[in-house]
Formats: structure tokens, C-alpha cells, sequence
């Protein structure tokens, strides 16, 4: 191999975004993977769930002083979405369950208690 005949090998890190426009994302139907799949590949599916499951449950925890009722709705809303989303957010949507129902069952132990 002569000194000449260099070939450079490195990658560039992949952050998440393929390189397309968002404008071209949100006009060509995409504005799922434009508004969740950034953050989501960012910081994690599961932290992400925390994140989603805290921004509905604190306000309404706030008003009300009870989380049965929100993270009842929100298990029941998030299990009932798993089969109508597609593949990268269903990830998502089971840590948004599993994670509500966790807070309902508690909510409800601290009722009865």
C-alpha cells in the first residue's frame, strides 16, 4: 500500500437526526418522529416516560390532592394507544403504563389505608 493511498475510516456520531429538514418531516406526514423521536433518542425511553407520566400527574395532583384518578386515565389512555403507534414509540407508551399504573396502586393503597 503506498503512503499516497490514505482512506479516511472515521464516522460521525449519529445524534438522531437523519439530516432531514423538520420543515420536510412535518409536511411529509412524519410529525410523530419530529416531535418525540429527538427527545426520545436523547434521553431514553424510560426517562422520557417519567418525564410524560410527571408533566400529566403533578398538575392534576396539585388541583385535586389525589393520583388515582390521572394515572388511572392515563394507564387506561397509553395501554389503549400501544397497538395504534408505531414501533419506536410503543417503547414509550408501555413506560408510560407501567409507570401510571404503579401511581394508581399506590394512590389507592394510601386511600384505603
Amino acid at each position: 500500500m503506498s503512503p499516497n493511498n490514505t482512506t479516511n475510516n472515521t464516522t460521525s456520531p449519529d445524534y438522531g437526526y437523519d439530516g432531514d429538514l423538520a420543515a420536510d418531516k412535518l409536511f411529509n406526514g412524519e410529525w410523530g418522529e419530529l416531535l418525540f423521536g429527538i427527545p426520545v433518542d436523547s434521553i431514553g425511553e424510560p426517562l422520557f416516560s417519567v418525564i410524560v407520566v410527571g408533566i400529566v400527574v403533578a398538575p392534576l395532583y396539585a388541583r385535586t390532592g389525589d393520583v388515582v384518578i390521572p394515572a388511572t386515565v392515563l394507564a387506561l389512555l397509553s395501554g389503549s394507544l400501544i397497538p395504534m403507534l408505531p414501533g419506536a414509540l410503543v417503547g414509550v407508551a408501555w413506560g408510560i403504563f407501567w409507570i401510571a399504573l404503579a401511581i394508581g396502586i399506590i394512590g389507592l393503597i394510601r386511600n384505603f389505608n
